[in-house]
């Protein structure tokens, strides 16, 4: 029984070894057909532009991997009360638009009566609301300035990363439901 299984073994060998070998004429044609092929030299090989490499100084400023230190950050505190003209509105009454980006947001329509309009925004769950100058609107404190029959204009109260706040002012334009 032994033997019958290792003869097994080595005929089956055989056999898969010998279905391995075969005609591969056309592939040595074909290496020796590359071979022959002549390489093209390159006369002028463009010279290598040395690099420089720049040292990164910021000798004033706080290594960008290092945590604050507690005096330094309390410093930066007082200096920013000081320094830093604009402030994020204290206390006003939350509009269902603060809670959606800008970019979620848009108008649809314009209502008008004599000299006032209001515009018409759809938030990004379908709800449609009526807005006019001096509404809160949009994550970044963001006031409607005006309303215009094309669009209307948001001016919002952003931080500019060094503990102050800054103005940004944002058109939304009147686009079309699809």
């Amino acid at each position: 029984m032994k033997m019958n299984k290792s003869f097994l073994v080595v005929v089956s060998t055989v056999l898969l070894l010998s279905a391995c070998g075969g005609q591969n004429d056309d592939l040595q044609q074909y290496a020796l057909q590359v071979k022959a092929r002549q390489v093209p030299i390159v006369d002028d090989v463009p010279e290598l532009i040395e690099y420089a490499h720049l040292a990164y100084v910021a000798p004033a400023e706080r290594h960008p991997f290092t945590l604050p230190q507690a005096e330094f950050a309390e410093a930066k505190e007082q200096e920013k009360s000081e320094v830093c003209e604009i402030e994020p509105p204290q206390a006003h009454e939350q509009s269902p638009l603060e809670q959606y980006s800008l970019i979620n947001l848009k108008m649809r329509g314009v209502l008008g009566k004599g000299n006032q309009l209001w515009a018409l925004v759809q938030s990004p769950d379908g709800e449609m609301y009526r807005i006019d100058q001096g509404y809160y609107i949009g994550l970044n404190q963001g006031q409607v300035t005006g309303v215009k029959p094309d669009g209307f204009e948001v001016l919002e109260i952003i931080p500019d990363g060094k503990g102050c706040w800054t103005h940004r002012s944002t058109t939304i334009e009147l686009t079309q439901a699809q």
